[in-house]
Order: C-alpha cells, then structure tokens, then sequence
C-alpha cells in the first residue's frame, strides 16, 4: 500500500469513528421547568463516579472524573484531599477558626491559586468549584422528538436504535430510588423527571411515574419492546472512567505544579509516571474506539525535586500526551532545540536539562510513531494537530 493510500485509509478510519453513536454518547437533554419523559433502560448497570468542573490552565472550565466504584480515586483526588473529611491533607482542606467560620487552610499561602480551586475564579458561586460531586450514568430511552437538528421532530432513539445516555447526581438518584420503591423497578414504565430552579445552588431534581393523568403524548404505558431491548448501548463503565492522566497534564500542568509546591508534594511525577502506564495499557489492550482507562495509582507522597523549568505556552500546544516505553523512543544521539528550557538535548521522550516532555507518540492506534511536541504532523501518519499560541 502507498504512503498516499495508507493516509486516505486512515482518514476513513477516523471520519468513521467521528460519526460511530458509541464514541461521542448523546445525552438527553433535562428541560427546566417542564416534564422530561425517558425510559431507563437495565437499571442496575449505572455505576457511581465522581466528577470534578475545574478551570484549567487555558482559563476554560472541564470536567475530570477523579474516583468511581470501579478503579478507585486518582492522582487528582489525593491532590484534592479527603472528599470524605473536609478535603483534608490537600488543596482544598478547610477548617473553623475561633468564631466557627470556614477557611480554607493554605489560602494565605496563595490566595490566587485558592480563589482558582474552590470558586474557579468566581466567588459568587456561580461558576463551582474543584470539589468533588457524585454521579450516576444509565442507559435510557428519550420518548420526546428532537425538537433541533438534522432528526428535528424525530425520535432519535428510534431512528439510530441507540439509547442516549443520562446522568443524575445525588438529588436525581436520591429521588429516583424513591420512586422505584414507590412504584417497583424503573425500566417497567416511563418516567417524568423534572428540573426547577433558576440558580444552580437551588435547582431541584425529583422523579416519579409517568401516570395517565399527565397527559404527555409521548408517554408509553408498556413494557420495553423486544426491539427497544436489542438498541445499541452505552458503556457505563467507560463513560465514568478515570480522567486518564494525559489529559489532567495537557489542561492542568501549571496548576498541579503549583500546587505541589504549596503541598509539597510532586504531583507531576505521579502523573507522568502514570501516563506511561496508562499507554503501556493502550498499547497491549485489543484495538476499540474508545478503551477503558487503568486505573490511576496511589504512590507515596515525596518531597518535592529541585524546581524545574516550568512549561512554556509553546509546550502547552502539544497534543495528547501518550507515551510508550518501547525502542522507538530512543531515537539516537540526534540533537535538538528543548522547547521548554531551550537547552541542546538528545531527542527523546524527556529533555535531559529539565526532565519535560518533548516527545509525544501520534495518538493514531495503527502509528503511535513518537514525534516533538513542536511539530503539528505526524512524520508517520500524517495525522494533524492544532497548535495554540497560548
């Protein structure tokens, strides 16, 4: 097969994961104010996770999934502390002073990095915090047409026989268990969740049968269909899997190192040294389009190195971090120009000055060639990466 032939194939390849249902899930959409009307489909599926919203280095909220029930917590977690005991033991550790107040205990010591972890800049409340909250995914059935888009006054359930995914935190679960209790096991009948409140402090989440007196058209009074039964799914289990560590450097690096410093604690190191593992898991896992994640490991706590350089905007601008430990990434005494000290080094994974990465292989599963992260091509593959000027 020709270069040119092998980078059309792989382009295919790509458009067709895009487009696949099972690789970007679809969520049903909570309305506020009205009835929302869903079928849950194999309840007992749903698993817990918990998921943090943080403003990241590039000043844009995301969320990462530090702990679930099937892997445990993560690197980011431990940075967090004990979500159990007022976060102690990381950055978001509060106590009471002599008048019973709340403070955050290392406030004082950088009070711009605490206004980022505990409001993400926003001390109305308005925009959250770091801190952790319970979630739960389910499988359902939206009864209610597409009211936008392509499928607009469709059922997209029907039309893609696919489930979309739907996702509760404490309050909708807490309500939903009611119901059940109430009216037997949730996918023998539709349900009407609802959602009111205008402020996201107060918003309120309740469920309950979809009885006959609501009138809703499109409520079904039956039990799943054998053809409703047989739609494709979603994984629950990957949906609330652990935030790989790839993607907390990419978007996070400048913080965690700043907090490890207050912490006193190398976070990076961790995270590195899991990142490594998780595409060493990658590599020897069977291909799929979306692979489940290892879980992070806890490693002791150690004081923190001499300061290194830190990142620079340029190296932010690298794609996905996925290293693997094999030959290729010893490519010879080749020299090159380190993007984040600017210091002559061999060119490989680590700068030999200031120990950042400056090699990433290509995330494409059939290259996973290494290349430096100020290339925005694959030498290999050709596959593009955006570049940021941030």
């Amino acid at each position: 097969m020709s270069n040119l032939e092998k980078y059309r194939k792989n382009l295919q390849e790509e458009e067709s994961q895009r487009n696949s249902n099972s690789l970007f899930p679809i969520e049903k959409e909570i309305k506020p104010g009205i009835a929302n009307i869903l079928r849950i489909v194999d309840p007992e599926a749903t698993v817990e996770y918990w998921e943090s919203w943080m403003l990241c280095d590039d000043d844009k909220v995301r969320p990462f999934i530090v702990k679930n029930d099937f892997q445990g917590e993560s690197v980011l977690l431990k940075m967090l502390g004990d979500h159990k005991n007022y976060y102690h033991g990381g950055i978001l550790s509060s106590k009471l002073d002599e008048a019973k107040q709340k403070y955050f205990e290392y406030e004082s010591v950088d009070p711009e990095l605490l206004l980022q972890v505990a409001y993400n800049n926003d001390k109305s409340g308005d925009s959250g915090s770091w801190r952790a909250t319970r979630k739960y995914p389910w499988n359902v059935i939206d009864r209610e047409p597409d009211d936008a888009g392509d499928l607009k006054g469709q059922n997209w359930c029907a039309v893609k026989k696919h489930t979309k995914l739907f996702k509760v935190g404490s309050q909708g679960f807490l309500s939903l268990m009611d119901t059940k209790d109430n009216d037997g096991p949730l996918d023998s009948y539709d349900i009407n969740y609802k959602k009111t409140g205008v402020s996201k402090a107060g918003t309120k989440h309740s469920a309950q049968k979809a009885g006959p007196n609501l009138q809703h058209p499109h409520v079904v009074y039956a039990p799943l269909s054998a053809e409703e039964l047989a739609y494709e799914r979603y994984d629950p289990k990957k949906v609330a899997a652990l935030t790989p560590a790839k993607e907390v450097l990419r978007y996070l690096r400048q913080t965690i190192t700043r907090i490890g410093k207050v912490l006193g604690i190398d976070f990076i190191q961790e995270l590195e040294t899991q990142a490594i593992l998780e595409a060493s898991e990658f590599a020897e896992a069977p291909l799929a389009p979306a692979p489940q994640v290892a879980p992070i490991v806890q490693q002791q706590s150690q004081p923190m190195p001499t300061p290194q350089v830190p990142a620079t905007p340029q190296s932010q601008a690298a794609p996905a971090v996925r290293r693997v430990a094999t030959p290729e990434l010893q490519v010879g005494p080749i020299k090159v120009l380190c993007p984040l000290c600017a210091t002559l080094t061999v060119e490989q994974l680590n700068c030999e000055h200031c120990k950042g990465i400056i090699m990433e292989p290509c995330d494409n599963p059939k290259c996973r060639v290494p290349f430096l992260i100020t290339k925005d091509t694959c030498p290999s593959c050709g596959k593009k990466y955006p570049m940021s000027n941030k």
